[in-house]
């Protein structure tokens, strides 16, 4: 029906348009929907695109109807999914030899693909853009070295590098001013007004949607800037002008333009049930978000009609009709695959899964999160950068967080729990530290490779197809970055490392404290040699402010003492373990990262360091493989020596502080030390 729907949609408007576009010639028609489609007018574009495309066929001009189709497709005219539009463009960038000789338009092709990419993919999307970007600087075309450039800054947002993102942008933009790059101009001060919104620079934000909104006003064949508009809604409503926001909106949607569009009136009334649940009154926001549903589905709008079902089921929610949630909740999901929206997919499965847990249906919840894990896992490993990595799994944190309090309080089963943990943690630190470049010819035989698995993807649906899938996936990318000079994990790169295996590599002495910082609670999952279980923790809500003035106070050069004490109460004293073991590996997590645990002070006032040994590990998985990894010997070919320092008037015991490749150091309170100032003793770890 959603097929049949697009095509007498698209058929009505070439039928419209018929009269006005046969009067002109093939090139007109394309220079003019060329045109409309640089000013991002999609809905007066796309008739002229598949008039101009159809005219060339018919003459045989190849060159000019790739042209048109290629422009078809950046308007949104084929209702295909994205990763398959993104697979058939990269097909055709690598076999169609128009493409290979004529640059201009395999910078126009690779455009496009940059934006779809964009919805999907934003390792691919960097790659797109980056050749763009060396085509236009090639051929002195300067739109399109502009336009790339901000699309680059686009990439870095997603990547969370928020400083390059702003300075690219910006760059963008005076350079789309310069040259008079109207719908650059509207495009970036949109996306921009939208970007300050998402930071809660609401002020800020109105001024460059006003801009863009005028600038569109002053150039009629560019349509309503909808985004802008949305972004200025959106942030009057956060600056508590709900009133003036809510008579706006009825004005814009009654403009004649707006109405003819759509997609701009599905927009505009998600837009409206924002408004309406800013003002608490939910039954009316249910009603504008099915008006804007069935809006974007009038015209198969692919690209929000997940996000659509998703805040539409969390109205349902909270109008505490869970049945109807959990199946708009599951439509988001199976909408965002089928469509090929991957990065949305974690997402909204993380709200299916809320959903059955307050139906209490626990067993489905743990199962939601597995689909919604693998799926970030494959996220996760495509990524190029170390910032996309981690802004990723950032991302992500709060999925995995949600996952493990559902195991810790509703199942107890500790090698689950752990499992959840490094997947998420052990995986991207392993993969960190063997991603390198990826510009080799394997890499090129990689990406076709992972493109058809990615297609696969969309129609998996039960949990081992997408977790095979995930795994085929992670293995063609890792073919994509072998750096040979990072050897200690490559043997073991995909290994699963289990809570057995960690377990047999401790010693009786050893204990591994893995946090999750949470809300309502937060939880320690410890492991010994002969035991693991997962204690429960005071809540984020607690712990934050109490790392906060601890920072606070170190910042200042103040002893801590107080706050010291009360973040050991919070964070160690809970825990037997910490209590009676020599040596402990913590895993921290969110703002722990920034606690040093052997500074604490415990019960007897007395600092963690003063009788035991604090190692720190980014994750369980990367301790045990860099514990467990083969190393080549050189025995006598290091030396760290401390020298000068008093440690005989200290009351520090003999403690392992560091370990350096092969090499241990202990830092010893014994008579040598106190004679020779030297309190280093080195030992070949065999």
């Amino acid at each position: 029906m959603a097929k049949l729907s697009i095509v007498v949609v698209l058929v009505c408007l070439v039928v419209a348009g018929t009269t006005a576009l046969l009067a002109d010639s093939p090139q007109a028609t394309l220079q003019r929907g060329l045109y409309l489609s640089d000013l991002y007018n999609w809905t007066a574009a796309r008739p002229y695109l598949v008039q101009a495309q159809q005219l060339f066929e018919a003459s045989g001009d190849e060159r000019n109807a790739l042209y048109a189709q290629l422009a078809a497709i950046r308007a949104g005219v084929e209702p295909i999914p994205l990763p398959a539009r993104s697979y058939k463009l990269t097909q055709e960038l690598a076999t169609n030899p128009i493409l290979q000789s004529d640059l201009e338009l395999r910078m126009y092709c690779l455009a496009v693909k940059g934006e779809i990419d964009g919805e999907i993919d934003n390792a691919a999307m960097r790659r797109d853009w980056t050749e763009v970007s060396k085509l236009a600087h090639d051929l002195d075309n300067a739109k399109w070295k502009y336009r790339a450039l901000g699309q680059l800054g686009f990439a870095d947002f997603y990547d969370g590098n928020l400083a390059g993102a702003q300075k690219k942008v910006a760059e963008a933009l005076i350079g789309a001013t310069t040259i008079k790059d109207v719908g650059g101009q509207i495009f970036f001060l949109s996306t921009t007004a939208n970007g300050l919104v998402l930071q809660g620079m609401n002020d800020q934000a109105l001024e460059y949607a006003d801009r863009a909104i005028a600038l569109a006003s002053a150039t009629p064949d560019a349509g309503y800037p909808v985004i802008a508009e949305e972004s200025r809604l959106v942030a009057m409503i956060s600056l508590g002008r709900t009133e003036a926001a809510h008579k706006e909106l009825e004005e814009v949607l009654s403009r004649p333009d707006v109405q003819k569009s759509h997609g701009q009136m599905a927009e505009l009334r998600q837009t409206a049930a924002k408004l309406a649940q800013a003002q608490g009154d939910i039954p009316a926001a249910i009603g504008y978000m099915n008006q804007a549903l069935n809006d974007a589905v009038m015209i198969n709008t692919r690209k929000i009609i997940p996000e659509l079902q998703s805040e539409l089921s969390n109205l349902y929610r909270l109008n505490r009709n869970l049945p109807k949630a959990e199946e708009l909740a599951s439509d988001a999901a199976s909408s965002a695959q089928s469509f090929g929206i991957i990065p949305q997919i974690p997402i909204f499965l993380g709200v299916l899964a809320q959903i059955q847990i307050a139906q209490h249906k626990y067993v489905e919840a743990d199962q939601t999160y597995d689909r919604a894990a693998a799926i970030q896992d494959v996220m996760i490993g495509n990524a190029d950068s170390v910032l996309g990595k981690t802004a990723l799994i950032k991302g992500a944190g709060d999925l995995y967080t949600k996952h493990f309090a559902l195991i810790a309080e509703h199942s107890g089963d500790v090698s689950k729990a752990f499992a959840i943990l490094e997947q998420a943690r052990g995986r991207v630190m392993t993969d960190l530290l063997m991603s390198g470049a990826k510009a080799s010819p394997e890499a090129v035989a990689a990406e076709h490779k992972i493109a058809e698995l990615r297609l696969k993807l969309m129609s998996a649906h039960s949990n081992q197809d997408i977790t095979q899938l995930r795994d085929e996936i992670f293995l063609a990318e890792q073919s994509r970055s072998i750096t040979p000079e990072i050897s200690i994990l490559k043997a073991k790169e995909h290994q699963t490392v289990t809570l057995a295996q960690l377990q047999n590599s401790l010693s009786e002495q050893e204990a591994v404290l893995e946090y999750v910082v949470g809300d309502p609670a937060s939880y320690c999952l410890i492991v010994t040699r002969n035991g693991s279980r997962i204690a429960k923790l005071a809540g984020k809500a607690t712990i934050s402010p109490t790392v906060a003035a601890y920072l606070k106070e170190a910042k200042a050069k103040h002893s801590a003492r107080a706050e010291a004490r009360t973040l050991y109460q919070l964070l160690l004293e809970p825990i037997s373990e910490a209590q009676d073991r020599e040596q402990l590996i913590i895993v921290r997590d969110g703002q722990l990262h920034l606690v040093p645990f052997d500074a604490l002070l415990n019960s007897h006032d007395q600092y963690v360091l003063e009788s035991q040994t604090v190692d720190y590990a980014p994750s369980a998985t990367s301790f045990f493989l860099l514990r467990t990894a083969n190393r080549t010997k050189h025995p006598n070919e290091g030396l760290l020596a401390v020298g000068g320092v008093p440690y005989g008037r200290s009351n520090l015991t003999e403690t392992a502080v560091s370990r350096l490749g092969g090499i241990a150091v202990l830092l010893s309170r014994c008579n040598l030390a106190a004679q020779t100032g030297f309190a280093a003793r080195v030992f070949s770890r065999e």
